[in-house]
């Protein structure tokens, strides 16, 4: 009778740990999980930021409007200091998400009819890929700062919000100034949502 009783029990505990078994989840597909959410996000921030960077530096040379031009100029400088604190954040912790992909369609696109523009026309076509594209990266930050697995990445994006919106009502005063349609600010930017 004891050794039916040890049996059972050996028994039961066993199937126990077996069942336990199959329910913890594989780290390794969690880890690269995380790695991939948070590799897309440090793409595509880095993205953005490289493409405000370059879109700025045109519209100080190229743009009509001095509120142009100013916008430009804090692009520039505001979207240097998130690519840089984003650098520092991923060598830090040693992400290795430097390697972009290809240059996106739709962002090579705009970029050449930025390029090809000038004046008034330069003008517009700035202030609506802004619109864009600000509302887009808006989108992106906002879930990176819930969504994120790793903490101190969050913490940046929730940082960077408040950058991201102010930028956006600039946009939109100086659309409305110029009488820009920004109807379609809400989607086709090439940086955001992929």
């Amino acid at each position: 009778m004891k050794k039916t009783v040890i049996a059972a029990l050996l028994f039961f505990a066993a199937t126990a740990f077996t069942t336990s078994s199959a329910q913890v989840t594989d780290p390794t597909t969690t880890s690269q999980a995380t790695d991939t959410v948070t590799a897309n996000f440090v793409s595509k921030a880095r993205a953005a930021n490289m493409m405000e960077i370059e879109t700025g530096q045109l519209a100080q040379q190229k743009g009509a409007d001095q509120d142009v031009k100013q916008f430009g100029s804090r692009m520039v400088q505001d979207h240097t200091a998130a690519n840089e604190q984003l650098k520092q954040l991923t060598q830090a912790k040693k992400l290795d998400a430097g390697a972009q992909a290809g240059a996106d369609p739709k962002m090579a696109s705009a970029m050449d009819k930025l390029r090809q523009a000038s004046g008034a026309d330069f003008d517009k076509e700035y202030i609506r890929l802004q619109l864009k594209a600000h509302a887009k990266n808006i989108a992106l930050f906002e879930r990176a700062s819930r969504d994120l697995p790793d903490q101190e990445l969050r913490d940046f994006a929730a940082k960077t919000l408040p950058a991201l919106k102010e930028h956006l009502e600039m946009a939109k005063a100086i659309a409305q100034r110029l009488k820009i349609d920004d109807s379609g600010a809400g989607g086709g930017y090439p940086g955001g949502n992929h």
